[in-house]
């Protein structure tokens, strides 16, 4: 969503408020303590110069700031300063953890906390282990992160320290809220709520509010998630941040979406898209426009919904988001398949898909750039030490011309033992990864087999089996009476359209490379309302994905196919008026396909046409649980979980 910006974790924010500044800024003060080291100075102010240093370019050049913090770390042992040692190795690691070397940080954080733990600088010592808690979270262990942060927690408590306090309770609540022990994130967001309060740090406050109504939204209390959300607005009203506060009123326009209340939706949306125009926000006016026109396509006024998805796409076409665009496609595909103008949202359908391909490509490109440059960071790392090495072996040489003859044999035979060793590991090593990539291998090959093999059963059993009565009926004996000729040939088109229809679905599946169960659920809704355009029965969609998940094209087809025959069976027997098909992903996906038609007593050898040995086997194949319930008379539901 766009403005997830709001959930950045707290921790981040703040040191990123502290350390972010302009690189020309940066560089003047760069180069201002360059001109200072270059002066005659005590050992001590050359210590801290350096050390600084390596704080300036630490957001800018790694290796440079690793550098000096190295030589900082030397000078600081060599003058005996503990304290100067501590302060160091928090500024290194701090470099690392801005590089997302989150293990060289967490090392570099320790040897400082061990210093500082002896010097027994307890408020020094709990910011220590709080930066050593940021490093495990964005490493994703948030255990180890929560008991760093109570253990910090426990000494800001004693030393009263209300901004640190501030800081702390909400990063426990971040950490549980990432467990999932919402109670326990609720019970700190209140604390933090309530230091803000006593400082009247209003946006802080605001933040806070708006944490705690997320975690309402996730235990569903949507009415108290509603009231904090109000409270936020007004806040970052008084603070003036209006983008912010936009935010707020586009999640209580969704909340209401979801209490059926499309009206009172609309108009937070509304109040969301003139808060985002007066500081002239181009993206949010899109994003929310956009918003507006689903509202008006839940309350029918389709009319109105188009007006607005329009003007929803031609302002962010003009900013060039491709991420706004993309939602003004989707919802546009939407909107045309509720007309049943199916030619329209197949074209805009085709276009969310290629724009969303397009965003993939620039992510996968933008991650290998990522990678090329990190390489070269450690290339160049690498490279320094070996000059340091070879600097060493420079020095034993000289000791060696001094007569330091016996040292020198014995550093030749440790040398030796030890390039023995690693060359043991070395090959160890490579033959541990050549083993790990033949039997990757040969998983992927089992895999492709097991895909292979599925998609021919899927062309044999749908299109085979067509194209088998097609031939039949065409080689057969030509019908004496118009009739039964007509008859004949309305139902050669429809097996050919079903053959054609069955090949466009695998090749659709197969085609994409990273396919979301959003793709495959709005190819569902097409494929439905395709197949009853011309009936009248009602159908109900209902969508509720936490969490979108890629899916493995094979897969996505026979989940598809599953689905595909429950339709079918209750277009061809089930004599139904209505029809529901819900979608939702949690934990674990989970698809309702529901009629109110004719139903039966049981599954048993009478209900073979229903074709549900053919499901159970398909769901069998992609380790999906199916549960029937029907009554005679009262209809049939149908259960997918995966």
């Amino acid at each position: 969503m766009r403005h997830r910006f709001l959930r950045i974790h707290f921790t981040l924010l703040i040191l990123c408020f502290t350390i972010q500044h302009s690189i020309f800024a940066q560089q003047k003060r760069a180069d201002s303590l360059l001109l200072v080291l270059k002066t005659k100075l005590s050992d001590s102010t050359k210590m801290i110069v350096l050390a600084e240093l390596c704080w300036e370019y630490g957001t800018t050049e790694k290796i440079k700031a690793i550098a000096y913090g190295n030589e900082a770390l030397a000078l600081a042992k060599q003058i005996k300063s503990k304290y100067g040692e501590a302060y160091v190795y928090n500024a290194i690691g701090t470099v690392y953890l801005r590089s997302s070397d989150y293990d060289m940080a967490i090392a570099e954080f320790k040897k400082c906390w061990q210093i500082r733990e002896k010097l027994g600088n307890e408020k020094e010592l709990a910011a220590t282990l709080s930066k050593i808690a940021i490093a495990y979270y964005q490493k994703g262990d948030y255990k180890t992160a929560l008991e760093l942060n109570l253990r910090a927690l426990a000494i800001f408590e004693k030393l009263n320290d209300n901004d640190a306090l501030s800081l702390m309770y909400n990063n426990i609540a971040q950490l549980y809220e990432e467990m999932k022990q919402y109670d326990e994130a609720l019970k700190y967001y209140t604390k933090t709520y309530d230091v803000a309060l006593k400082s009247n740090n209003k946006y802080v406050m605001a933040f806070v509010l708006f944490a705690s109504a997320q975690m309402e939204v996730k235990t569903n209390h949507y009415e108290k998630a509603i009231e904090k959300y109000e409270q936020s607005a007004k806040l970052y009203e008084e603070t003036d941040a209006k983008e912010n506060m936009a935010g707020v009123f586009n999640n209580i326009g969704l909340l209401y979406r979801k209490m059926n209340n499309n009206k009172k939706g609309l108009e937070y949306y509304t109040r969301a898209l003139k808060v985002s125009d007066e500081i002239g926000d181009k993206n949010g006016v899109a994003f929310y426009m956009n918003n507006i026109g689903n509202c008006y396509a839940d309350l029918k006024n389709y009319n109105k919904a188009l007006m607005f998805q329009t003007d929803a796409l031609k302002m962010a076409r003009s900013t060039g988001v491709k991420a706004v665009i993309k939602q003004c496609y989707r919802s546009l595909s939407q909107l045309f398949a509720d007309q049943a103008n199916y030619k329209k949202a197949y074209e805009y359908n085709e276009l969310f898909s290629q724009i969303k391909d397009s965003i993939l490509n620039e992510e996968s490109t933008k991650q290998i750039a990522e990678m090329q440059t990190k390489y070269e960071t450690e290339k160049k790392e690498n490279e320094n030490q070996l000059l340091q090495q070879e600097n060493s072996i420079k020095t034993l040489e000289i000791e060696n011309n001094n007569g330091k003859i016996k040292t020198r044999n014995q550093t030749i035979f440790i040398l030796i033992a030890v390039i023995i060793v690693v060359l043991i590991i070395v090959l160890w090593q490579i033959s541990l990864v050549r083993i790990k990539k033949q039997k990757r291998e040969l998983e992927t090959e089992k895999k492709l087999q097991q895909d292979r093999e599925r998609i021919s059963r899927d062309l044999h059993d749908n299109v085979g089996g067509q194209l088998s009565y097609v031939l039949f009926s065409l080689e057969g004996k030509e019908e004496s009476s118009s009739e039964k000729r007509l008859e004949k040939s309305v139902n050669l088109a429809s097996a050919l359209r079903g053959v054609t229809g069955n090949l466009r679905e695998t090749i659709w599946a197969l085609n994409q490379e990273k396919l979301t169960l959003k793709d495959l659920y709005d190819k569902l809704k097409l494929y439905t309302r395709n197949i009853f355009s011309y009936t009248n029965i009602k159908i109900q969609f209902n969508e509720s994905i936490e969490k979108d998940e890629l899916l493995n094209p094979a897969f996505a087809l026979n989940l598809f196919r599953i689905c595909q025959e429950i339709i079918n069976n209750v277009f061809k027997h089930a004599n139904a008026s209505e029809l529901y098909i819900s979608v939702s992903r949690d934990t674990k996906t989970t698809i309702i396909i529901k009629d109110n038609g004719v139903g039966f007593l049981k599954i048993g050898s009478q209900n073979e046409s229903y074709g549900f040995s053919n499901l159970k086997k398909r769901a069998e194949e992609i380790n999906a649980t199916l549960d029937i319930e029907s009554k005679e008379g009262k209809g049939t539901i149908i259960t997918v979980v995966v």
